[in-house]
């Protein structure tokens, strides 16, 4: 009696602390820090947001139709939810967030359109925004809000007056503060009904529910009526048990007797929770190669994805590329680059362990100059031929519908080694865009909508010529020519149409023929790729110079290939060295010397060795000679002084 009067004490503070208005957020219910190392224990009482957008009734498992739990009342009582909003990983759509370096894009592939478009909110080179191709926010997010940690347009699409009425029946993808932060071996993002599933279904107010272990959630916003509120606290009309909109089911032993929650969550979070989003699997590596290549060896010694990538509270991740901050805010920063840690040119304000220092002997010193720490000690080594890979993130890897085929679109080619914009050789991933488009009189290329052009393509392109592999259909320039003069004449083009493919762009002549021309939409789209990191003993370089200077050395004569859905049967690739920026002429002059590399180190050595000898005797010649001119100084003394007696 005594305890449960005690917890709901203890409950109804909480509740008369939260208050509606933007000072809940921040809010502090529980006490501060006081310096234990312990983890905290989060045994907390969950909290749906209301129809007016605040804090709605504490949920109960008693409750004949529950809402689902919303981070920004849940989470944000103790936590400052506006500030981690505003993190790199939820700021994406925020036009006054910094862009940062590129990095992987998401990517929108369609076989039948013969299309893979690189899109993002951030202002990224080579990159589109997703209305650019049709797609509003709200599509965004039920397309690639399965790897989607919540905020941004999760949160801003409910503002669009076109989609007013899908807000009010969706609602908002928060925040999702368990994706990372779960300690729990049973969240459930990829699998059946959970995190994925819900955003597919463009249920976004239930997806962060559905990932809890304690709850499911069943049904879909596609089989609402005309008249359904999820607020009404009588539930949906059900016709059919088999389509209902989204219910909720909490698991009544997971709540206390004052309906709180144990919520396991860390700050500590281990690489588990990053792989869901950050996974890679190399297209034709096996299983048990994949073991062996998938360990980061910063992971193999026991650090943490955090360990490196870590940040504050506002979530400004640490991307560990050289200048990414410079407020003094985030000078710690420094201290968690490749350099700032095992080189020592971090300001060193975090306290964390120095790593090896690599002495590098052997190697000219210029070499950290045109080549990033990742070129030698990142990713595959250079092949032959740089093959494809899998990410998670554009293939839906962790998920019931991710791509099983392995040359499914979106192609992304890796290891690639190119010149990045700090002038640094850096291994990379890359896409060949594809995509039709409207070239203006200013000569750039943009997108055209999807949405509008879609149905002219499908008349040309069918369903049927796709493979069963999800790859690229043989389109033919015919082909191309023929939708492009559809989209002419029916498209109302101000501009004229386009399609940009395997580096290529492809126009209409005068004479309605088809040509084409290099032009920079149709330039490859590279991004850095940091990891898996590999110790000194397997990096690029640790068999010798030969690694990289010969004239078979894939790090400069490996082929790219050029991709896209026009087959040319004698393939078309373009080589490293290309992407360097480097004369291969010259590449291949300096390599020849290295052929005699060896033997003019032992003619040397041999060179040095006579010569050393040859001055040893000189000197012994010459102190010999010293020697004698002495004794005949002394022996004329001697007869001087007899004489002289």
């Amino acid at each position: 009696m005594t305890k449960g009067l005690f917890w709901a004490g203890w409950a109804l503070f909480f509740t008369a602390t939260q208050v509606h208005g933007s000072d809940a957020n921040t809010t502090q219910v529980f006490p501060r820090p006081d310096g234990s190392l312990t983890r905290y224990v989060h045994v907390i009482p969950l909290f749906p947001e209301d129809r007016d957008g605040y804090q709605g009734l504490k949920i109960t498992p008693d409750q004949r139709y529950p809402m689902p739990i919303s981070t920004r009342w849940t989470c944000g009582g103790c936590h400052d939810y506006d500030q981690i909003s505003k993190g790199f990983h939820f700021s994406y759509a925020d036009p006054n967030a910094d862009p940062g370096r590129l990095a992987q894009p998401w990517i929108y592939a369609d076989p039948q359109l013969a299309v893979q478009v690189p899109i993002s909110y951030r202002p990224w080179p080579g990159t589109y925004r997703p209305e650019q191709i049709g797609m509003d926010q709200y599509e965004f997010l039920t397309t690639f809000g399965r790897h989607l940690p919540g905020g941004g347009p999760g949160q801003t699409y409910v503002n669009d007056p076109c989609l007013v009425r899908q807000a009010l029946v969706s609602g908002k993808l928060e925040v999702n503060c368990m994706a990372c932060h779960s300690a729990d071996p049973g969240p459930n993002m990829g699998g059946p009904f959970g995190y994925a599933d819900q955003a597919l279904e463009g249920n976004l107010r239930w997806a962060i529910t559905a990932s809890l272990p304690f709850a499911r959630v069943k049904g879909s916003v596609h089989y609402i009526t005309g008249n359904y509120n999820p607020f009404d606290p009588n539930g949906p009309v059900i016709k059919d048990p088999n389509q209902t909109p989204p219910i909720v089911w909490y698991n009544p032993p997971a709540f206390d007797d004052a309906n709180f929650v144990l919520m396991d969550l860390t700050k500590d979070i281990g690489p588990q929770r990053c792989y869901y989003c950050h996974s890679n699997v190399l297209v034709g590596q096996s299983a048990g190669d994949r073991l062996v290549t998938n360990r980061d060896v910063h992971i193999l010694r026991g650090l943490l994805c955090t360990s490196c990538h870590a940040n504050s509270i506002d979530h400004q991740m640490v991307r560990g590329f050289e200048g990414q901050f410079r407020d003094p805010n985030h000078l710690w920063a420094a201290g968690l680059t490749c350099q700032g840690c095992h080189l020592g040119t971090g300001t060193g304000q975090m306290p964390t362990a120095k790593g090896p220092y690599p002495t590098h002997k052997g190697i000219p010193a210029f070499h950290l100059e045109k080549l990033s720490c990742a070129a030698c000690h990142s990713g595959p080594l250079p092949r032959s031929e740089a093959g494809f890979v899998k990410t998670s993130r554009a293939h839906a890897l962790g998920t019931t519908y991710a791509q099983d085929s392995p040359m499914a679109l979106p192609h992304i080619i890796y290891p690639v080694y190119a010149r990045q914009q700090d002038g640094k050789i850096a291994p990379c991933k890359l896409i060949w865009p594809a995509f039709w488009g409207q070239l203006d009189r200013q000569g750039r290329v943009a997108p055209l909508g999807l949405d509008v052009v879609g149905p002219m393509i499908k008349r040309v392109i069918k369903r049927s010529m796709v493979p069963a592999d999800n790859s690229w259909p043989a389109v033919s320039e015919q082909m191309i020519t023929r939708i492009l003069q559809i989209i002419a004449k029916e498209a109302s083009l101000v501009a004229e149409p386009v399609y940009i493919a395997g580096g290529r762009m492809y126009r209409l002549a005068e004479d309605g023929t088809l040509v084409w021309q290099q032009h920079p939409a149709a330039g490859p789209v590279m991004w850095f790729a940091a990891h898996d990191v590999r110790p000194a003993r397997t990096a690029l370089g640790s068999n010798g110079c030969a690694d990289c200077h010969s004239n078979d050395s894939p790090f400069f004569f490996g082929k790219v290939p050029i991709d896209g859905p026009v087959a040319y049967p004698e393939g078309r690739f373009l080589t490293m060295a290309q992407l360097q920026d480097i004369d291969i002429n010259r590449i291949k002059v300096l390599n020849r010397s290295f052929v005699f590399r060896s033997t003019l180190k032992a003619a040397i050595l041999i060179g040095s060795l006579i010569c050393g000898m040859l001055v040893i005797a000189f000197c012994l010649r010459g102190a010999a000679s010293v020697s004698q001119a002495l004794s005949r100084l002394a022996e004329k003394s001697d007869n001087e002084d007899r004489l002289k007696e």
